[in-house]
């Protein structure tokens, strides 16, 4: 969760800047500030969200299946996981 806080913290203060020009409904910027925050909010949800959920539904193992430092160390037991 620590490694996250970064990406989401950018995000959401890229978000709260384009606010404004949101609020204000300027013709020239409106269209430009509501579409990049949108996209920004989205992209953030299905790249931290979507993707690892379908990732780990389709391939099938959890992060928790590999014991600590065997795929660091090269000591992977467990099927599925090689040695480097």
């Amino acid at each position: 969760m620590r490694r996250l806080r970064p990406i989401v913290m950018s995000t959401m203060t890229t978000i709260l800047g384009f606010l404004p020009l949101i609020i204000d409904a300027d013709p020239l910027f409106y269209g430009m500030a509501s579409a990049m925050a949108f996209g920004l909010a989205v992209g953030t949800v299905m790249s931290l969200g979507v993707v690892p959920v379908l990732y780990s539904y389709f391939v099938g193992q959890s992060r928790s299946s590999v014991p600590y430092g065997a795929a660091v160390h090269g000591d992977a037991g467990q099927k599925g996981w090689e040695s480097p």
